[in-house]
């Protein structure tokens, strides 16, 4: 789902709806997140996680690490900001 949405997600930053991405990405992270509690049936469960945080997650990777390489000036800060949120988001990502 991560690698997937991140395709789509792509698309949508390069026409220039970065802002809509975070807020569509931690807006389904946080009804994922309250929607698995309240499953009664497993479909609802994988329903809950998978594509609503899967995609939520992605959306929202996409925008915070392309984001700071698109807009700053000094190309290996950019860089550096880029490769450091890829990796913390990955390793919150299995915490």
């Amino acid at each position: 789902m991560l690698l997937f949405g991140g395709v789509l997600g792509g698309m949508f930053f390069d026409v220039g709806y970065f802002t809509l991405m975070i807020w569509v990405g931690l807006s389904m992270i946080v009804f994922g997140s309250i929607a698995t509690p309240l499953a009664s049936k497993y479909y609802q469960f994988m329903l809950a996680r998978g594509p609503c945080i899967g995609y939520g997650m992605s959306l929202s990777l996409v925008a915070s690490v392309r984001l700071p390489s698109t807009c700053s000036t000094n190309v290996e800060v950019s860089r550096s900001a880029s490769q450091l949120q890829g990796a913390l988001s990955l390793v919150s990502s299995y915490s």
